[in-house]
């Protein structure tokens, strides 16, 4: 039959298969895709309808919204709902019922809670009452004040679906500085930091939107000071060993244009060197070390830093490969140390 529900599931098939040729993508990423736009749809009529308050997308998916196909695949949806914890669940249940178009949406099993307080659980969607796709979400509760931003959704009117509206996401310069907080906490919960994920993120919407520093390093500043975790600012970041087979592995699926885990940290502290108010300059990377003054009483021309120790032994290694001292402060967070600026050329850098 022309128009049973399985020949309009075929022709959806095909659709998809078509425009992922088009794009340069997988049928499978832009099936997964087209999943977290119709949950997001869904929930965009509920809270049209004051089924459900304020709700918005965050962590992977609001970065792929942001950056199209440039963006890491992520495989779950990210969703705040601005409810009370006891009340996510029960608020997010009568939202799928809205549904959107020809697909109905209906949470499978039980939710698993989390350690942040979030919710996992699994959204099964069915298009003309036959399953087509599995949706896993983090649920969490969220501030009624919760800065967002409205991104543009994805097109499922070229799949011949229903136009989308515009997806309500976590304020970009928000998202962000979570992330630069998450990625350099020290031991998360008394374990190894796993964030490597977020240095790429950073990294590639700073490249593509070219983020705004000061508005970043305020977010910072605040968030870092409401979790009341380790301190802000971080001037220097040093990449822990565990991280680059993660690292390598995300830069290639993403196709960044280096897989150099020594490049990517160097671009990472360029960056928090910017959030720090550093005039950088077009074609130069730049870090921070910080050294201890020396105390040493001599004329002449004695060194105004001591000589000696990690510290000292990382500037000097640093400066035979071609870092150069730019500029020098009070460190801010440490008073009894110098702020040593150092910049590089990036043809040297690389």
């Amino acid at each position: 039959m022309p128009n049973s529900p399985a020949t309009q599931a075929r022709n959806l098939e095909r659709r998809i298969q078509q425009l992922a040729e088009e794009r340069g993508t997988t049928p499978a990423r832009l099936r997964r895709l087209v999943g977290f736009a119709v949950l997001c749809e869904t929930l965009a009529e509920a809270a049209a309808q004051a089924v459900i308050p304020l709700f918005f997308v965050k962590g992977g998916v609001a970065i792929e919204l942001r950056l199209g196909l440039a963006a890491r695949a992520t495989r779950d949806l990210d969703v705040g709902l601005c409810v009370e914890p006891k009340q996510l669940l029960p608020e997010f249940d009568r939202a799928l019922i809205v549904g959107f178009g020809d697909f109905t949406l209906r949470r499978r099993g039980e939710a698993r809670a989390l350690d942040n307080g979030a919710h996992s659980l699994e959204v099964g969607l069915q298009y003309f009452g036959r399953p087509w796709a599995t949706v896993d979400v983090d649920l969490a509760s969220a501030r009624m004040d919760s800065q967002t931003d409205t991104v543009l959704p994805i097109a499922l009117q070229d799949l011949g679906l229903t136009r989308p509206r515009p997806v309500p996401c976590l304020a970009l310069t928000e998202q962000v500085a979570q992330k630069v907080h998450a990625l350099t906490e020290p031991m998360p919960r008394g374990r190894p930091n796993a964030r490597a994920r977020d240095v790429l993120d950073v990294l590639l919407l700073d490249a593509r939107l070219r983020l705004d520093p000061v508005a970043v390093s305020d977010a910072c500043a605040r968030i870092f000071t409401e979790r009341n975790v380790h301190s802000w600012p971080i001037v220097r970041f040093s990449f822990p060993l565990e991280w680059t087979p993660t690292l390598t592995e995300l830069s290639r699926q993403a196709a960044y244009d280096t897989t150099d885990i020594a490049v990517i940290e160097t671009r990472f502290n360029t960056f928090l060197a910017r959030l720090q108010g550093v005039p950088v300059m077009s074609g130069y990377d730049y870090q921070f070390v910080s050294l201890q003054p020396s105390t040493a009483v001599g004329g002449g021309l004695a060194s105004p830093i001591t000589t000696s120790g990690m510290d000292y032994q990382q500037f000097a290694e640093l400066a035979t490969i071609g870092w150069r001292v730019r500029a020098m402060s009070a460190n801010p967070r440490y008073p009894d140390q110098l702020l040593v600026l150092l910049e590089k050329d990036i043809q040297e850098t690389g």
